[in-house]
């Protein structure tokens, strides 16, 4: 596999990198959509570890279809938080100590002059980028949060969930995870993760942020190097 953007199957051009296997092509979809490609502009003017983010965007896709038989959200709702996943990190430009960079992503985020995105999108996408990490989404948390509609507190719990879940699966911002698969198994959900290399931190880091998975799909998360 080259460098060359292959279109129609991948939208991040870091995507098209040699440490992504051809085989998780056929779990990417085509994403032309403009949340998508107007996301990763504002992510290239800012963000000083594209890798990472693209990592996580791609993790966080494939979390999505896997657990699509339980969470029935749309194809619509996938780009809001590939939206999320791609600015998830950009409140580090505000907070370069790391402290709170995650509200400040969900500030920049509903700052920023979007045009593909609703009043309504921009502070769902603000919202599931800011609970990538630290407190999980409670009405007493967050006014934005408190405010939706139960539909949209939904909407944002879910991918909040799933995004957790992605970060914590490039937590050594080496982009080792190349392939993962979930199946319902008895009272639990088992995430088999293929890997290039030891996956010690990325366990470590995903034990703390299943909390909101677990709690939103009500079993445990169970991660599995295959």
């Amino acid at each position: 596999m080259g460098d060359t953007m292959n279109p129609g199957i991948l939208y991040i051009k870091g995507l098209t990198n040699k440490w992504i296997l051809p085989k998780v092509y056929h779990r990417v979809y085509n994403y032309e959509s403009p949340i998508v490609q107007e996301a990763e502009r504002f992510m290239e003017k800012i963000e000083p570890e594209p890798k990472h983010v693209q990592q996580v965007t791609l993790i966080s896709q494939l979390l999505f279809r896997e657990m699509q038989p339980w969470h029935h959200l749309t194809e619509h709702e996938s780009y809001l938080l590939t939206a999320a996943s791609l600015l998830h990190d950009i409140g580090w430009v505000r907070s370069p100590s790391g402290l709170g960079h995650h509200r400040h992503s969900g500030q920049m985020i509903r700052e920023f002059s979007w045009e593909s995105l609703s009043e309504e999108e921009v502070v769902w996408v603000s919202l599931i980028a800011r609970y990538h990490t630290k407190n999980i989404p409670v009405a007493d948390d967050d006014t934005y949060f408190e405010k939706l509609p139960e539909s949209a507190q939904r909407l944002v719990t879910i991918n909040s969930a799933l995004i957790r879940i992605a970060d914590a699966l490039d937590h050594s911002h080496r982009a080792i995870v190349k392939e993962l698969s979930i199946e319902k198994a008895g009272a639990e959900y088992v995430c088999r993760v293929e890997a290039s290399g030891h996956l010690s931190s990325e366990v470590k880091k995903c034990a703390q942020r299943s909390d909101l998975f677990e709690k939103t799909f009500d079993h445990p998360f169970r991660l599995e190097n295959s």
